[in-house]
């Protein structure tokens, strides 16, 4: 081997260690958020459930970096595969959120007013072990009260008063 083909050798050698064996830092959106003021921001979407996880990378196996409330309201600056690119201005908190779980428009929240004492029957006596109305009873014998399907708002809508 001449002195060439060996200098050649340690250099490729050399620039090998150096490009693929350098550890790369991880990503910390919380230490990149001053990148949001460079970005175009593309528009606005609500958090459309109670609690959305917030990603570091755009798939459901990626870190967690935070979590965000029905209803609050991001900017998005990109969209991967129906993946969002979020920013939490309030929070100052740089993610991705999955598509399905944004909406354009807030949601709105409908509450059934409590039952009042007077004028409203029970249409079937207590059950045990299901709280479908406030006046069932838990496992435990505890009164289903708030916690039951009729009084919390979205799924159900059991019919528990004449």
């Amino acid at each position: 081997m001449t002195f060439s083909s060996k200098l050649y050798f340690l250099v490729t050698f050399t620039l090998f260690f150096v490009a693929f064996l350098t550890p790369i830092p991880p990503f910390n959106p919380a230490a990149d958020a001053h990148v949001t003021a460079q970005i175009d921001i593309v528009g606005y979407k609500y958090i459309s459930k109670n609690s959305v996880n917030v990603r570091a990378l755009p798939n459901v196996h990626s870190q967690k970096v935070g979590n965000l409330k029905l209803n609050t309201r991001v900017a998005y600056f990109a969209i991967i595969n129906n993946w969002y690119q979020i920013f939490n201005p309030s929070t100052q908190q740089l993610g991705w959120v999955l598509g399905s779980l944004l909406a354009d428009q807030q949601q709105n929240i409908s509450v059934k007013p409590a039952p009042l004492s007077s004028g409203f029957e029970p249409i079937r006596p207590a059950y045990y072990g299901t709280c479908d109305c406030p006046y069932d009873r838990a496992s435990n014998g505890s009164r289903c009260g708030g916690r039951s399907a009729y009084s919390r708002p979205g799924g159900r809508s059991p019919i528990c008063y004449k």
